[in-house]
């Protein structure tokens, strides 16, 4: 059984290539699990500056924000659905209709057109989703899988690459398995 298309919010990104997040784990698997399963990632082209903010202003690292912006880009499987002015419109409704915030509209409308599960780990935009878009969290999406998946988490991988600079993107997620971005703790 292969998993259905999904859309990633941006909070999930940043988690798996961030060290010191307490959800690693298993926002790493899932990114891992959806390359290697060649499951389709219809984001919203607005995720390369979400995931670029947070990680340039969480480090105060220009570089590293960029690094996340070439592995998002580079990870198979990506569709970018670009922010027109229909779309647009579409995610302002959703964004007055549930009372979420403007980039979490855009994330639930991109997985309403798109009809994929929306994977996330802010509370709010799991709590005032539609019926009609299936958001989870990653340990849900986890858990939906088949075989060892639904119990794995990437602890192993997070062993490996302990040297990894604490908010260093993982190369892993590029689909390049087995290669680690080399040390540097200055935002350990």
């Amino acid at each position: 059984m292969t998993a259905g298309d999904v859309t990633v919010d941006a909070s999930v990104f940043v988690a798996a290539q961030r060290l010191d997040e307490p959800h690693r784990p298993e926002c790493e698997t899932v990114i891992q699990a959806l390359i290697s399963d060649g499951v389709p990632m219809h984001q919203p082209s607005l995720t390369l500056v979400e995931v670029s903010a947070a990680l340039a202003r969480r480090t105060l690292d220009t570089t590293f924000a960029r690094e996340g912006i070439a592995v998002i880009s580079g990870i198979p499987g990506v569709v970018f659905h670009d922010l027109d002015l229909s779309a647009a419109r579409a995610a302002a409704e959703v964004a007055a209709d549930a009372v979420l915030r403007g980039a979490d509209a855009v994330y639930v409308q991109v997985a309403r057109d798109q009809g994929t599960t929306l994977v996330t780990l802010d509370q709010e935009l799991l709590a005032r989703s539609p019926d009609d878009v299936d958001a989870i969290t990653p340990r849900m999406w986890l858990d939906r899988q088949p075989g060892p998946r639904a119990t794995e988490t990437s602890e192993e991988s997070a062993g490996q690459q302990s040297g990894d600079r604490a908010d260093r993107p993982s190369e892993v997620q590029a689909g390049n398995a087995g290669e680690v971005a080399p040390g540097d703790e200055r935002h350990a």
